[in-house]
């Protein structure tokens, strides 16, 4: 067992460049995560839930009373329709609805209707409502079969869904192609039948996923189709002497179709990599400037999926250093699909939260990138590209503040203008930048010091153990979760932070750093530990 980094050694990693830490240990005997695998060995993260806050949070951390059913229990217990879903469920019920429309609606601590709010992948399902005894439209429309994770919120969601959120909130995920393909099966092809004894019901389905690195799809179609329920009565005559059930029939079809190329593209990114880190001054702009020496470092990291949705995928990097076994949290990039804002540089120390012109961000993705604290860095829109069957990533042009490689040893410049490129290789990834240096000035003008481009190649890796990385983010996750839930409250809606430190950061990132190390002891940190940092050196951007 490796023994946790004291904050000397977390100090010293961090005054490192804040994209490279160097990897000049001799390669010696390891024992690879394949192997680990093959041993029998697994990583058990915590079950992280997002209704509840609107950010990715450990279950256990969450204040609200929430439940999350994955695909696994819904098969385990032969869910069929959403009475069977929720039958073990207390105090969440599902009504049969009046006359001959199914079920009826979701209630939650005794309050259904409209006033529960249902979800599919985000997007709200539409209001039930009743015009009369044949014309009631319910929302239960869902089909279980293309779901793979459902999460309940018990008790009032109004303060972050709004006003149909005051008996809680049904969210309900969809499958993916992530679901079914691995690496190395890049094609999935399932079918099911059933029958049910009660209505004398049959039921289909037929699922194909396909796809690789740079793209994905699936298809889900399913059909149901039955009776009415079978009781022990015998009288069918018409009228109160009755006891027969009435005939009634159900048809219902479901078609879940998508194509996921993007998503698949930056989820690509992920895996355990050996990283080359190279910065060059090119172009030369002010008389007098002398070009600068050039940088090369690299090092071994793992990138590892800590949210994935449709619309929004979070990437964490993790450094291990191979002499040392020891783990440190790196950066970390989030993208959204067609992202309403975004933070920007815009002062020492300042990130002001902005729109996205609609032109920019329409079938766009957002990559935002923070650093080693999850302070913010940058961020930039862009769409995916295909040319030639290259999957690249291009940003359009944002600032950004100086580099952890340079502001302990520049002062001629305070921000650069940058435009960042992702491409996927065959054996793994690049980032490219395209840095101009700038000196911003209280005036408002500007004057460019110089060029600059930095190439960070991403080499796929069996040969490092990064046994300790999982090991780390395991022990930390969740309390991760709650520091980004922190800068969300900042950066998800204006004006934006400002951070009281010293440009490097350190007088957050210790403290961060040393609760987490006690996390790995075993022992616990309470939301108020972060507060207290938080409300120390952090307050709201001033416009």
């Amino acid at each position: 067992m490796h023994p946790v980094p004291s904050t000397l050694a977390v100090a010293l990693m961090l005054a490192l460049p804040a994209h490279a830490r160097a990897a000049d240990s001799a390669a010696g005997p390891s024992t690879t995560l394949a192997g680990a695998a093959a041993a029998g060995a697994t990583n058990e993260f915590d079950r992280i839930v997002v209704t509840a806050t609107r950010t990715e949070r450990a279950l256990d951390d969450v204040p609200s009373v929430v439940t999350a059913i994955d695909r696994e229990q819904m098969d385990r217990e032969l869910v069929r329709n959403l009475k069977d879903l929720f039958r073990y469920e207390p105090g969440i019920t599902v009504t049969t609805g009046t006359g001959r429309f199914g079920l009826g609606d979701i209630r939650i601590r005794g309050l259904g209707g409209n006033r529960v709010r249902i979800e599919t992948d985000g997007i709200a399902v539409p209001d039930a409502f009743s015009i009369g005894s044949f014309s009631t439209a319910n929302r239960n429309f869902v089909d279980l079969d293309t779901l793979k994770r459902v999460e309940v919120v018990r008790g009032p969601g109004s303060a972050l869904y709004g006003s149909d959120a005051l008996g809680g909130v049904v969210a309900f995920a969809t499958k993916d192609p992530s679901d079914y393909l691995e690496a190395g099966k890049d094609a999935y092809f399932g079918f099911k039948l059933g029958h049910e004894g009660a209505d004398d019901g049959l039921f289909g389905a037929a699922t194909a996923a396909f796809g690789g690195d740079r793209w994905s799809g699936l298809v889900v179609v399913n059909h149901h189709q039955g009776q009415e329920t079978e009781n022990m009565g015998e009288d069918g005559s018409e009228g109160g002497n009755r006891t027969a059930a009435n005939p009634q029939d159900y048809d219902g079809r479901s078609l879940l179709a998508g194509i996921a190329r993007d998503r698949a593209s930056i989820l690509a990114m992920k895996g355990e990599y050996i990283v080359d880190f190279a910065f060059d001054e090119t172009v030369l702009l002010q008389p007098g400037y002398e070009r600068h020496p050039a940088m090369r470092s690299g090092g071994n990291e793992v990138v590892i999926v800590v949210e994935d949705t449709p619309t929004k995928v979070v990437l964490q990097h993790i450094l291990v250093d191979e002499k040392s076994g020891h783990a440190t949290k790196h950066w970390r990039q989030d993208w959204t699909y067609e992202a309403a804002t975004r933070f920007e540089f815009t002062a020492e120390q300042t990130w002001q939260v902005r729109p996205v012109p609609a032109e920019l961000t329409r079938g766009a993705w957002t990559q935002c990138v923070y650093e080693v604290s999850d302070a913010p860095r940058y961020c930039g829109t862009g769409a995916w590209t295909y040319d030639n069957g290259v999957a690249t990533w291009t940003s359009d042009l944002s600032w950004r503040p100086l580099p952890r490689r340079e502001y302990t040893k520049r002062s001629d410049y305070n921000a650069i203008s940058a435009v960042n490129r992702h491409t996927l290789t065959p054996m793994g990834w690049t980032h490219e930048q395209f840095n101009t240096k700038v000196l911003r000035k209280p005036d408002g003008s500007q004057v460019e010091l110089a060029r600059e481009f930095g190439f960070n190649d991403y080499q796929k890796t069996t040969e490092v153990d990064f046994a300790p990385a999982y090991k780390y983010w395991d022990a930390t996750q969740g309390y991760w979760a709650r520091v980004r839930a922190r800068w969300d409250g900042f950066l998800g809606k204006g004006p934006g932070a400002h951070l009281k430190t010293k440009i490097d950061g350190m007088a957050m990132i210790m403290p961060l750093f040393e609760q987490a190390s006690q996390l790995e002891e075993g022992r616990k940190v309470g939301d108020a530990k972060i507060d207290a940092v938080f409300r120390k050196w952090v307050e709201p951007a001033k416009l």
